[in-house]
């Protein structure tokens, strides 16, 4: 027992013991920090230069050492880009082993300067790394099958869809497509079937000499039409050549609205109003290939006329239609429909657009869900 300078008594023994208690608890730790695999890569980035597009694919491999005392394995390596395909060591890599992770880069359709990353995950230290790779890619010469991707026999094209986008009731919406001709003979277009009256077809020339293009514009009269809402169509440009060229589908869409004024609050109060009795419903399950039939009832809430321009299914299997298309003040109609199972099983999910004249909502959508079983004993539970 000894007496400090401020006349405390101490025993030795005691703070000797304490001090190296301390100094194991934070021993552990430290020691514990030091077992461990430590992944030392070589080089963490690399610069491939200018690569041609045409040249393919090109790779770097990054090489790194277990510099650590316990055994290292990569838990997971994930590129930033699906144009980057990933190899690594998959076995496990001891201490003073070496490993790799390869980074092949595809430069397709990635014209100019580049940055990519992969993401490393070890069981070691640092559990998380990234790579870098970065370059220029020297874009490939652009070929006539760049311009014109779609090809029907002798001709090619830009493009097989005429998106009309949305236009208003009364306007004579637009599109194009490009025709090439890539043989060495001429191609006469002789008619567009399956078109109706208001849609136009229009060449400079119905002649396409050789390696000439051409441009087709298409107009569509949505007055003529008479429709609202969203509409699909199908159209066949037939050519006086081989039966390669004749029927090449087109395809078009166009949504259709009404205009509708700027209407003070006094005038959105009196204005048609459009209510139905329920936005989704449940058909329950069917037996595939049977048919079931539902209906909605929709009322006119607005002091004036609701007018229903339309009622538009996407979906062949469902056909629609409603009793009555004007509706005054508080009057009602039921909208029937049928749907048929035929070719479809398990969950389905399919909407309705009615179209109409309040400038609220001009569009309602309405919906329903149904299963199709194929075992009609399924009906039972």
């Amino acid at each position: 027992m000894l007496i400090n300078h401020t006349g405390i008594l101490f025993d030795r023994d005691w703070m000797m013991k304490k001090f190296l208690a301390a100094f194991i608890l934070l021993a552990i730790p430290f020691s514990a920090l030091m077992a461990q695999p430590i992944a030392s890569f070589l080089k963490s980035s690399h610069n491939f230069g200018e690569i041609k597009e045409v040249d393919g694919p090109v790779s770097t491999d990054y090489l790194f050492v277990n510099t650590g005392n316990k055994p290292l394995f990569l838990t997971e390596v994930k590129p930033s880009c699906g144009c980057t395909e990933p190899d690594w060591t998959k076995d496990t890599i001891y201490p003073g082993d070496t490993g790799f992770v390869r980074a092949k880069f595809n430069p397709a359709n990635m014209p100019g300067p580049f940055e990519k990353v992969v993401y490393i995950e070890t069981n070691g230290a640092p559990i998380h790394m990234t790579l870098l790779f970065s370059g220029t890619v020297i874009p490939r010469p652009i070929e006539i099958w760049d311009i014109y991707p779609i090809e029907q026999g002798r001709i090619r094209m830009n493009n097989n869809f005429l998106s009309f986008g949305t236009a208003y009731s009364g306007d004579i919406d637009s599109a194009e497509i490009k025709l090439y001709n890539q043989s060495d003979k001429d191609i006469w277009i002789s008619s567009m079937t399956n078109a109706p009256y208001y849609i136009n077809f229009e060449t400079p020339s119905h002649r396409i000499r050789p390696k000439e293009e051409a441009l087709m514009k298409v107009k569509f009269d949505t007055k003529a039409s008479g429709r609202w809402g969203e509409h699909n169509y199908v159209f066949y440009m037939n050519t006086l050549d081989s039966p390669a060229t004749s029927n090449i589908p087109i395809y078009a869409q166009i949504l259709i609205k009404e205009k509708f004024p700027k209407m003070t609050k006094k005038q959105l109060d009196k204005a048609p109003k459009i209510q139905v009795d329920a936005q989704m419903m449940y058909l329950g399950k069917l037996v595939k290939g049977d048919s079931i039939d539902f209906q909605f009832t929709i009322t006119n809430m607005g002091q004036e006329k609701l007018i229903i321009r339309s009622v538009n299914t996407l979906c062949g299997c469902t056909v629609s239609s409603v009793d009555k298309k004007e509706l005054k003040r508080g009057e009602s109609t039921i909208l029937r429909g049928r749907f048929n199972s035929e070719g479809r099983e398990g969950p389905q999910e399919k909407y309705i657009t009615v179209v109409s004249n309040d400038p609220v909502t001009p569009e309602l959508r309405l919906g329903f869900t149904a299963e199709i079983v194929t075992n009609p004993n399924a009906l039972k539970y």
